[in-house]
Protein backbone atom coordinates (compact mmCIF):
# COMPACT_ATOMS: atom_id res chain seq x y z
CA UNK A 1 0.00 0.00 0.00
CA UNK A 2 1.89 2.76 -1.16
CA UNK A 3 1.43 6.63 -2.17
CA UNK A 4 1.53 6.22 -5.42
CA UNK A 5 -1.73 3.83 -5.64
CA UNK A 6 -4.03 6.33 -3.90
CA UNK A 7 -6.29 8.49 -5.63
CA UNK A 8 -6.00 11.82 -6.17
CA UNK A 9 -8.21 14.35 -4.67
CA UNK A 10 -11.52 14.38 -6.46
CA UNK A 11 -12.53 17.35 -8.06
CA UNK A 12 -16.01 19.12 -7.25
CA UNK A 13 -18.18 21.27 -9.91
CA UNK A 14 -20.32 23.97 -7.96
CA UNK A 15 -23.52 23.91 -10.31
CA UNK A 16 -26.19 25.98 -9.74
CA UNK A 17 -27.82 25.67 -6.76
CA UNK A 18 -25.42 23.51 -5.55
CA UNK A 19 -24.60 23.78 -1.06
CA UNK A 20 -21.04 23.82 -0.49
CA UNK A 21 -20.05 21.88 2.89
CA UNK A 22 -16.64 22.93 4.20
CA UNK A 23 -14.69 19.79 5.69
CA UNK A 24 -11.56 22.46 6.11
CA UNK A 25 -10.61 25.41 5.06
CA UNK A 26 -9.16 24.91 1.23
CA UNK A 27 -11.53 21.83 0.60
CA UNK A 28 -15.11 22.45 0.44
CA UNK A 29 -17.25 19.50 -0.70
CA UNK A 30 -20.50 20.67 -3.42
CA UNK A 31 -23.73 19.16 -3.36
CA UNK A 32 -25.73 19.10 -5.93
CA UNK A 33 -29.68 19.59 -5.83
CA UNK A 34 -31.56 16.08 -6.25
CA UNK A 35 -33.43 15.40 -9.64
CA UNK A 36 -37.07 14.78 -9.18
CA UNK A 37 -37.10 11.59 -10.86
CA UNK A 38 -34.67 10.16 -8.12
CA UNK A 39 -36.76 11.69 -5.05
CA UNK A 40 -39.71 10.21 -6.62
CA UNK A 41 -38.46 6.78 -6.61
CA UNK A 42 -36.69 7.41 -3.23
CA UNK A 43 -40.32 8.22 -1.95
CA UNK A 44 -41.44 5.28 -3.70
CA UNK A 45 -39.56 3.20 -1.88
CA UNK A 46 -40.03 4.22 1.29
CA UNK A 47 -43.60 4.09 1.09
CA UNK A 48 -43.52 0.52 0.28
CA UNK A 49 -41.81 0.25 3.56
CA UNK A 50 -44.11 2.09 4.81
CA UNK A 51 -46.82 -0.14 3.55
CA UNK A 52 -45.25 -3.34 5.14
CA UNK A 53 -44.42 -1.72 8.30
CA UNK A 54 -47.73 0.06 8.69
CA UNK A 55 -49.68 -3.27 7.57
CA UNK A 56 -48.25 -5.69 10.31
CA UNK A 57 -49.23 -3.11 12.81
CA UNK A 58 -52.96 -2.92 11.73
CA UNK A 59 -53.27 -6.30 11.15
CA UNK A 60 -52.00 -6.39 14.72
CA UNK A 61 -54.24 -4.11 16.23
CA UNK A 62 -57.11 -5.69 14.26
CA UNK A 63 -56.31 -9.03 16.12
CA UNK A 64 -56.06 -7.59 19.53
CA UNK A 65 -59.59 -5.44 18.75
CA UNK A 66 -61.13 -8.40 17.59
CA UNK A 67 -60.29 -10.56 20.29
CA UNK A 68 -61.16 -8.31 22.85
CA UNK A 69 -64.89 -7.57 20.75
CA UNK A 70 -65.42 -11.16 20.68
CA UNK A 71 -64.29 -11.55 24.45
CA UNK A 72 -67.14 -8.48 25.29
CA UNK A 73 -69.78 -10.20 23.11
CA UNK A 74 -69.37 -13.28 24.41
CA UNK A 75 -69.85 -11.64 28.29
CA UNK A 76 -72.64 -9.71 27.35
CA UNK A 77 -74.20 -13.20 26.43
CA UNK A 78 -73.52 -14.32 30.09
CA UNK A 79 -75.64 -11.41 31.46
CA UNK A 80 -79.43 -11.08 32.24
CA UNK A 81 -81.46 -10.46 28.44
CA UNK A 82 -82.17 -6.80 29.78
CA UNK A 83 -78.85 -5.61 30.80
CA UNK A 84 -77.10 -7.57 27.25
CA UNK A 85 -78.93 -5.33 25.31
CA UNK A 86 -77.58 -1.88 26.43
CA UNK A 87 -73.95 -3.24 24.44
CA UNK A 88 -75.64 -4.03 21.54
CA UNK A 89 -74.83 -1.29 19.79
CA UNK A 90 -70.94 -1.09 21.25
CA UNK A 91 -69.76 -3.20 18.23
CA UNK A 92 -70.41 -0.36 15.57
CA UNK A 93 -68.72 1.93 18.51
CA UNK A 94 -65.84 -0.68 18.69
CA UNK A 95 -65.49 -0.61 14.90
CA UNK A 96 -65.48 2.87 14.56
CA UNK A 97 -62.66 3.40 17.22
CA UNK A 98 -60.92 0.30 15.68
CA UNK A 99 -60.54 2.78 12.39
CA UNK A 100 -59.11 5.74 14.06
CA UNK A 101 -56.84 4.22 16.07
CA UNK A 102 -55.82 2.35 12.58
CA UNK A 103 -55.72 6.28 10.75
CA UNK A 104 -53.47 7.43 14.02
CA UNK A 105 -51.25 4.46 13.75
CA UNK A 106 -50.13 4.79 10.12
CA UNK A 107 -50.37 8.68 10.54
CA UNK A 108 -47.54 8.57 13.40
CA UNK A 109 -45.53 5.72 11.94
CA UNK A 110 -45.49 7.44 8.70
CA UNK A 111 -44.41 10.65 10.27
CA UNK A 112 -41.61 9.25 12.75
CA UNK A 113 -40.25 7.12 10.21
CA UNK A 114 -39.40 10.11 8.00
CA UNK A 115 -38.19 12.80 11.14
CA UNK A 116 -36.28 9.45 13.01
CA UNK A 117 -34.36 8.69 9.51
CA UNK A 118 -33.96 12.06 8.54
CA UNK A 119 -32.72 13.65 11.67
CA UNK A 120 -30.57 10.73 12.25
CA UNK A 121 -28.77 10.03 8.95
CA UNK A 122 -30.05 12.55 6.50
CA UNK A 123 -31.37 10.63 4.46
CA UNK A 124 -34.57 7.29 4.83
CA UNK A 125 -34.04 4.44 3.53
CA UNK A 126 -35.22 5.24 -0.41
CA UNK A 127 -33.05 8.41 -0.41
CA UNK A 128 -30.12 6.50 0.99
CA UNK A 129 -30.63 4.31 -1.91
CA UNK A 130 -30.93 6.24 -4.69
CA UNK A 131 -27.80 8.65 -3.08
CA UNK A 132 -29.97 11.51 -1.61
CA UNK A 133 -29.53 12.80 1.23
CA UNK A 134 -30.78 15.97 3.03
CA UNK A 135 -29.02 18.91 4.15
CA UNK A 136 -29.73 22.37 5.65
CA UNK A 137 -28.47 24.94 2.98
CA UNK A 138 -25.22 25.76 5.00
CA UNK A 139 -24.10 22.27 4.39
CA UNK A 140 -24.93 20.88 8.28
CA UNK A 141 -27.03 18.20 9.39
CA UNK A 142 -30.66 18.77 9.71
CA UNK A 143 -32.47 19.86 13.42
CA UNK A 144 -35.52 17.55 14.89
CA UNK A 145 -37.34 21.33 14.09
CA UNK A 146 -36.43 21.41 10.59
CA UNK A 147 -37.75 17.95 10.48
CA UNK A 148 -41.11 18.22 11.93
CA UNK A 149 -41.22 21.52 9.74
CA UNK A 150 -40.68 19.26 6.62
CA UNK A 151 -43.12 16.69 8.10
CA UNK A 152 -46.06 19.38 8.45
CA UNK A 153 -45.55 21.11 5.20
CA UNK A 154 -45.75 17.56 3.49
CA UNK A 155 -49.70 17.49 3.44
CA UNK A 156 -49.24 20.55 1.13
CA UNK A 157 -46.59 19.07 -1.04
CA UNK A 158 -48.80 15.96 -1.53
CA UNK A 159 -51.15 17.92 -3.77
CA UNK A 160 -48.01 17.77 -5.96
CA UNK A 161 -49.13 20.66 -8.12
CA UNK A 162 -47.58 23.49 -5.18
CA UNK A 163 -44.71 21.16 -4.86
CA UNK A 164 -43.49 20.67 -8.37
CA UNK A 165 -44.33 24.84 -8.90
CA UNK A 166 -42.09 25.18 -6.20
CA UNK A 167 -39.26 22.70 -7.14
CA UNK A 168 -39.43 23.92 -10.52
CA UNK A 169 -38.63 27.50 -9.71
CA UNK A 170 -36.33 27.21 -7.04
CA UNK A 171 -32.46 26.93 -8.07
CA UNK A 172 -31.54 24.74 -5.28
CA UNK A 173 -35.23 22.39 -6.65
CA UNK A 174 -36.96 22.51 -2.68
CA UNK A 175 -40.27 21.80 -2.28
CA UNK A 176 -42.31 23.99 -0.02
CA UNK A 177 -41.31 21.91 3.00
CA UNK A 178 -38.02 22.57 1.95
CA UNK A 179 -38.31 26.11 1.37
CA UNK A 180 -40.01 26.31 5.40
CA UNK A 181 -37.06 24.19 7.10
CA UNK A 182 -34.58 26.12 5.50
CA UNK A 183 -33.02 22.60 3.77
CA UNK A 184 -32.50 20.87 0.38
CA UNK A 185 -32.26 17.61 -1.07
CA UNK A 186 -29.05 17.22 -2.60
CA UNK A 187 -27.88 13.86 -4.65
CA UNK A 188 -23.92 12.73 -4.84
CA UNK A 189 -22.63 10.17 -7.40
CA UNK A 190 -20.37 8.77 -4.64
CA UNK A 191 -23.17 8.42 -1.87
CA UNK A 192 -25.32 5.84 -4.58
CA UNK A 193 -22.36 4.01 -5.86
CA UNK A 194 -19.12 4.66 -3.22
CA UNK A 195 -17.61 7.04 -1.17
CA UNK A 196 -14.83 9.33 -2.90
CA UNK A 197 -11.60 8.61 -1.37
CA UNK A 198 -8.65 10.80 -1.53
CA UNK A 199 -6.25 8.81 0.75
CA UNK A 200 -6.95 4.95 0.79
CA UNK A 201 -8.53 3.29 -1.93
CA UNK A 202 -12.11 2.39 -0.91
CA UNK A 203 -11.32 -1.78 -0.55
CA UNK A 204 -8.92 -0.94 1.54
CA UNK A 205 -10.24 1.42 4.10
CA UNK A 206 -13.56 -0.89 4.57
CA UNK A 207 -10.53 -3.80 5.54
CA UNK A 208 -8.96 -1.93 7.71
CA UNK A 209 -11.72 -0.43 9.52
CA UNK A 210 -12.93 -3.80 10.90
CA UNK A 211 -8.78 -4.56 12.36
CA UNK A 212 -8.45 -0.98 13.94
CA UNK A 213 -11.92 -0.27 15.20
CA UNK A 214 -11.66 3.60 14.84
CA UNK A 215 -13.74 5.71 17.48
CA UNK A 216 -15.84 8.47 16.36
CA UNK A 217 -13.92 11.83 16.42
CA UNK A 218 -14.91 15.07 16.93
CA UNK A 219 -15.30 18.05 14.33
CA UNK A 220 -12.15 19.98 15.85
CA UNK A 221 -10.34 16.47 16.04
CA UNK A 222 -11.49 15.76 12.05
CA UNK A 223 -10.12 19.78 11.04
CA UNK A 224 -6.46 19.33 12.82
CA UNK A 225 -6.23 16.00 11.18
CA UNK A 226 -7.10 16.84 7.43
CA UNK A 227 -5.17 20.32 7.74
CA UNK A 228 -2.18 18.25 8.37
CA UNK A 229 -2.52 15.58 6.27
CA UNK A 230 -4.24 17.13 3.19
CA UNK A 231 -0.98 19.35 2.35
CA UNK A 232 0.85 16.22 2.97
CA UNK A 233 -0.17 13.37 1.10
CA UNK A 234 -2.74 15.01 -1.59
CA UNK A 235 -1.05 18.62 -2.34
CA UNK A 236 2.11 17.09 -1.62
CA UNK A 237 3.52 19.95 -0.06
CA UNK A 238 5.97 17.66 2.75
CA UNK A 239 7.94 20.79 3.74
CA UNK A 240 5.00 22.52 5.43
CA UNK A 241 4.57 19.56 8.14
CA UNK A 242 7.11 18.95 10.61
CA UNK A 243 8.71 15.98 12.04
CA UNK A 244 7.37 16.54 15.52
CA UNK A 245 3.69 16.99 14.10
CA UNK A 246 4.09 13.94 12.06
CA UNK A 247 5.14 12.04 15.51
CA UNK A 248 2.12 13.93 17.38
CA UNK A 249 -0.22 12.89 14.90
CA UNK A 250 1.20 8.94 14.94
CA UNK A 251 0.55 9.14 18.68
CA UNK A 252 -2.99 10.44 17.98
CA UNK A 253 -3.89 7.87 15.66
CA UNK A 254 -2.57 4.86 18.44
CA UNK A 255 -5.43 6.63 21.32
CA UNK A 256 -7.97 6.97 17.84
CA UNK A 257 -7.60 2.67 17.11
CA UNK A 258 -9.69 0.57 19.57
CA UNK A 259 -8.95 -2.39 17.80
CA UNK A 260 -5.11 -4.09 18.09
CA UNK A 261 -2.34 -2.14 15.16
CA UNK A 262 -0.07 -4.50 13.22
CA UNK A 263 3.08 -5.23 13.84
CA UNK A 264 3.96 -3.73 10.29
CA UNK A 265 1.46 -1.04 10.23
CA UNK A 266 3.76 2.00 9.57
CA UNK A 267 3.35 5.42 10.51
CA UNK A 268 2.41 6.99 6.76
CA UNK A 269 -0.15 3.77 6.41
CA UNK A 270 -1.59 4.71 10.03
CA UNK A 271 -2.01 8.71 9.00
CA UNK A 272 -3.50 8.03 5.84
CA UNK A 273 -5.88 5.88 7.38
CA UNK A 274 -6.97 8.11 10.11
CA UNK A 275 -6.77 11.05 7.55
CA UNK A 276 -9.57 9.14 5.70
CA UNK A 277 -11.31 8.21 8.57
CA UNK A 278 -11.90 12.05 9.45
CA UNK A 279 -13.06 12.64 5.89
CA UNK A 280 -15.53 10.18 5.87
CA UNK A 281 -16.88 11.19 9.27
CA UNK A 282 -16.83 14.42 7.59
CA UNK A 283 -19.08 13.65 4.45
CA UNK A 284 -21.14 11.27 6.22
CA UNK A 285 -21.90 13.74 9.42
CA UNK A 286 -22.13 11.17 11.72
CA UNK A 287 -23.27 11.88 15.27
CA UNK A 288 -19.72 11.89 17.33
CA UNK A 289 -19.56 10.73 20.77
CA UNK A 290 -19.59 13.69 23.27
CA UNK A 291 -16.64 13.64 25.09
CA UNK A 292 -13.12 12.94 23.65
CA UNK A 293 -9.08 14.01 23.58
CA UNK A 294 -8.23 17.22 21.65
CA UNK A 295 -5.87 16.05 18.78
CA UNK A 296 -2.83 18.74 19.47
Amino acid sequence: MSANNMPSNAQHETQVGAVEQEVFEGLSIAWTPAPLWRRTFAYCVDMGLLTLISYIGILALFFIFGALFVGFTTFLGTLPEKISKLGEGSGAIIGILLIAVAVLAFMSIFHIYFVYFEYKNGATPGKKLFGLKVLSINGARLGKAQCWIREIFRYLDNLLIPALVAWGMTDRRQRIGDLASGCMVIWSPSAEKSQSFLYLKQETYHYYVEVLKPRLMLPHERKKVLEICYPLFVTKKHNQVSELVLSQLEDFADSVFQGKIPENFKREWKMRFLAEHCLQDSIENNVLSPESPIAK
